[in-house]
């Protein structure tokens, strides 16, 4: 005996536009996820400031390191110069962001200083980025490995995978 099976045309048609409206909206979503990420990359930075009479002179290897959603890693390794002394940095930040009007408003969460780190003086730590402050960056893709990271005035570093 054999049984007929009768396939109905509406069940299959709704059956395929929920799976082409469920692929557009899981693609779609990860594009949205994706789009304005920080990347992963390392840079080096030099720079020179004068504090009163004081002159500082920061050598940093900057590693950025996304971790989660709208979180990353900073590691900040080199030395800062205090006219003839040399102090080590050896840190981790763990910072928060939020993407508006083309603007990452990056606020670091923790300030977590290794072993290895020397800056004991408050004038050579207000040299660094500090806990619960937020910054305003713009981060541009320049090459497929190179992006800038800015802020409203000036490029601050150009950051490469």
């Amino acid at each position: 005996m054999k049984l007929k099976t009768y396939i109905n045309i509406q069940s299959v048609f709704f059956i395929l536009v929920l799976l082409i409206a469920l692929s557009v909206t899981l693609f779609s979503t990860y594009r949205l996820a994706m789009k304005n990420r920080v990347p992963e990359c390392k840079a080096i930075k030099t720079s020179f400031t004068m504090v009163g009479s004081r002159r500082f002179e920061k050598v940093l290897l900057i590693s950025i390191v996304p971790v989660g959603w709208h979180k990353f890693n900073v590691l900040l390794n080199g030395n800062i110069s205090d006219g003839d002394k040399k102090y080590a940095i050896s840190r981790m930040m763990v910072a928060d962001y939020t993407f508006r009007d083309g603007y990452y408003y990056i606020k670091i969460l923790e300030n977590i200083r290794h072993a290895r780190d020397s800056t004991a003086d408050a004038e050579l730590n207000r040299q660094l980025p500090a806990k619960n402050r937020v910054y305003l960056m713009r981060i541009e893709k320049v090459s497929d490995n190179s992006y800038i990271f800015a802020d409203n005035h000036a490029p601050l570093f150009v950051c490469s995978k």
